[in-house]
């Protein structure tokens, strides 16, 4: 399936009902692209054999390579007209390209009105950049002497309008560094060991940017501040802290919708931020407030219908894992199901990943062993990625689990020896790595006394992983660990 048909059935009814009538006003030859249109947008299994069959009578299947390009910007266009009624930041492009078009014909004073207008509405939504844009053209402007020639001080008057804007995105540029260079971090952090892992965190912090809580009025350079301080305790596993500076990045943008609905803010993001903070410091009540908050968020793209299910089925996965109420399994893993089928590789590697992870966790507590081998197979056999790579060598550790719980003792040892072999493979295999693989080897050459093996190795474990940030050993398998003790 190629681009134009994944662009028309990513459409929602509404969009495809705008494309349509896009077409019907600004089309010659519409009954060539509405006919073409109509047949992919009903069949979802369309391509160019059932079009061609459909269609053999109609001129333009002599050319149809030529109308699927044409349809394709056709929708491209009708898309942007639809979008800039319903997102602000698309209205701001479209005002500034109305400026330019409108200083080109010399109609100089309808466009300076338009840019005072504009600057209004960019300062207000924190659109820095097309801040600047109309800032330039409106000094180029008076630079002219085409607009506010009696005001001899106008010029110094948008030179501080620019500082002012200059000074904001630097300190934005801070907080952004800080913030993906502790992402770059997290993302290595199989790379390292535990000291030189800390130790990088703690230099990337240890700047003056972080000092001082920003007294800028501007919700975005508060909201990246807070977002720093809330990713490093996350990082350094301070569950506390973490969930003490995403409630002021919550509250933040929260404060911002309510003033502002239109505000360019990507909700799903925040609100699942800080879900994950909620489950780290196991704040249940308040995730699940944010549970049924993210489903009343509207979502008016297949981007944001795709966000919206990887987020909330990732987080209501945790809920049920860390709560243990087990009520609703089957509903939820139904629906999860639902969504990966219907998103198929559209969803981001990394959430699949977990997604995945969850859903077989979920499987593996509450008896399910088939079920739970058949998600963690999705990601033993995944194409090899770099991402979520603690996640993936622990999926190796569940189905060591999982053969134990099954009394599957005959393919032990073949998966003890692979799961060695990827833990080493990406750097994982430490000591409390391999403490647990040598227990389940134990296991698999004397099942009786799985009790006093995983007594030993659950202790051992437990004392080594105070204060390191680097294993793979997680919260589900010490859980697991524990429950064969009892």
């Amino acid at each position: 399936m190629n681009d134009l048909f994944f662009l028309i059935h990513s459409l929602s009814a509404n969009e495809k009902r705008y494309v349509t009538l896009y077409i019907n006003r600004f089309s010659n030859t519409k009954n060539n692209y509405s006919n073409l249109f109509n047949t992919i947008s009903k069949d979802i299994n369309c391509n160019d054999d059932v079009i061609i069959k459909k269609h053999r009578k109609d001129a333009f299947i002599q050319n149809l390579s030529v109308t699927k390009h044409y349809l394709f910007k056709i929708i491209l266009n009708a898309m942007c007209e639809y979008f800039d009624e319903q997102f602000i930041d698309w209205k701001l492009r479209n005002q500034l390209s109305h400026i330019f078009v409108l200083t080109s014909k010399g109609l100089d004073k309808t466009a300076h009105k338009m840019m005072l207008k504009t600057k209004e509405e960019a300062a207000k939504y924190e659109n820095y950049y097309i801040l600047l844009e109309v800032i330039n053209h409106e000094r180029w402007l008076y630079g002219n002497r085409r607009i506010m020639q009696k005001d001899k001080n106008y010029g110094i008057q948008l030179c501080n309008e620019e500082k002012s804007i200059y000074d904001i995105l630097n300190k934005l540029h801070q907080y952004r560094e800080i913030w993906h260079q502790l992402n770059s971090v997290e993302l290595s952090q199989h790379q390292m060991d535990n000291t030189t892992y800390i130790n990088k965190i703690h230099d990337i912090v240890n700047v003056d940017a972080l000092k001082e809580i920003p007294t800028s009025d501007s919700f975005t350079i508060k909201t990246w501040y807070f977002s720093c301080l809330a990713h490093y305790y996350t990082l350094i596993d301070d569950a506390e802290q973490h969930l003490k500076y995403y409630k002021e990045v919550i509250l933040l943008r929260e404060n911002q919708f309510a003033s502002n609905p239109s505000a360019p803010i990507d909700l799903f993001a925040i609100f699942y931020n800080y879900m994950l903070a909620c489950y780290k410091s196991k704040n249940w009540e308040e995730l699940k407030i944010y549970l049924d908050k993210i489903l009343q968020v509207e979502a008016k793209t297949i981007e944001k219908k795709i966000k919206l299910f990887h987020d909330y089925y990732h987080c209501k996965l945790l809920y049920l894992l860390g709560t243990e109420e087990y009520i609703d399994i089957d509903l939820v893993l139904n629906e999860v199901k639902k969504g990966l089928a219907l998103y198929q590789e559209r969803i981001r590697t990394d959430f699949l990943i977990l997604i995945l992870q969850c859903s077989g966790l979920l499987c593996l507590f509450n008896k399910r062993y088939k079920e739970a081998n058949a998600w963690w197979q999705n990601v033993v056999h995944i194409e090899k990625t770099n991402i979520e790579i603690k996640t993936q060598c622990a999926v190796h550790i569940y189905m060591l689990m999982l053969s134990v719980d099954e009394q599957d003792y005959d393919v032990l040892e073949y998966q003890i020896n692979t799961a060695t072999k990827f833990l080493k493979d990406n750097n994982q295999y430490n000591k409390s790595e391999e403490l647990l693989l040598k227990s389940f080897k134990k296991i698999s050459k004397n099942k009786n006394k799985q009790k006093v093996y995983f007594s030993d190795v659950y202790h051992e474990i437990s004392n080594i992983n105070k204060g390191n940030l680097v294993t793979i050993i997680d919260d589900f398998i010490l859980k697991w660990l524990n429950q064969k003790l009892n």
